[in-house]
């Protein structure tokens, strides 16, 4: 029947030459004579969508028809048809059968009311930091830590609180107060050299939500000395007159530029001091605990 379609002649001809080879069956059946149309979707393996169970074409064809509205082709849709119920009320069903198109159990392992573990249990091991307890881990004196801590490195924390809030008192006694460890794999991500990092502190709450009063920050130093390396949204680290300072930096038009905060209640103020004081940019806020290497999001500012 299909190569009958195909070559345009009667079917009955074509198996024994018992009819005319052109009948009025070719040509009145659009099937006959009309060569079957080829699949629209090159890219959709037809076999596997016609192998699909009807529940499942059911809501293809849902998805189908919402983005056929959306892309306003001037198709006239039908409505859908409600699906009949699978079960009557009151009656009793084998959830196990029952298509759930968001399971409670993962495959090749125990539900938790069967000695399993829960998503969440499995979330939080996973999070927790695993140490090797091997045997045979003994102090490594070169590194002056532990062999089990080699995927984490002591980060400097320093005695340093940047201003991110009203102009007014900042620590500006660098001085190593303790070391705080990270997992290299996060340190590495910056692409950054990490002995050029260390902790600092934020003080105020001009750059709320970003970094809190009393917050941690990842800070890396580069002291930039050409104003064309400045990038919008990061967050810099900077030497006002001796002040210490967290901020990010806008030119204006008239070629001045503004120190912002993300703290809409903090105004912009000119970053350059009238008395000629010097003023430097000494560094990058990587995190706090946001991961700042991108800058902000430009909506804050």
């Amino acid at each position: 029947m299909k190569v009958a379609a195909t070559l345009r002649v009667d079917p009955h001809w074509l198996y024994d030459e018992s009819a005319p080879k052109q009948s009025a069956l070719s040509v009145a059946n659009p099937i006959l004579a009309t060569p079957a149309a080829e699949w629209p979707f090159p890219d959709i393996p037809e076999k596997d969508i016609r192998a699909l169970p009807k529940a499942k074409l059911a809501d293809l064809q849902e998805t189908i028809k919402a983005a056929m509205r959306m892309m306003g082709l001037g198709i006239e849709l039908k409505p859908s048809t409600p699906a009949a119920p699978t079960a009557r009320r009151g009656s009793v069903v084998d959830m196990d059968a029952t298509d759930d198109p968001f399971p409670m159990r993962i495959p090749g392992m125990p539900a938790p009311w069967n000695g399993g573990k829960t998503t969440l249990q499995m979330e939080r091991e996973l999070s927790q930091l695993k140490i090797r307890q091997d045997a045979n881990v003994t102090l490594d004196e070169d590194s002056a830590y532990s062999a089990n801590d080699h995927d984490f490195v002591r980060i400097p924390e320093m005695d340093v609180r940047l201003a991110a809030g009203k102009l007014g008192f900042e620590n500006y006694h660098e001085t190593q107060k303790g070391e705080i460890m990270f997992r290299r794999s996060f340190l590495e991500s910056f692409g950054l050299p990490i002995p050029r990092m260390s902790v600092l502190y934020g003080d105020g709450p001009s750059m709320k939500p970003v970094i809190g009063d009393g917050s941690p920050m990842l800070f890396f130093e580069d002291i930039i000395t050409d104003l064309r390396q400045i990038r919008p949204y990061i967050v810099y680290a900077i030497n006002r007159g001796g002040e210490m300072l967290v901020k990010c930096l806008s030119r204006e038009r008239g070629g001045q530029w503004l120190a912002k905060s993300t703290n809409r209640e903090h105004k912009p103020f000119p970053i350059a001091l009238e008395d000629g004081r010097d003023v430097r940019i000494v560094g990058q806020i990587l995190w706090s605990p946001y991961d700042l290497r991108n800058g902000v999001d430009p909506r804050l500012l």
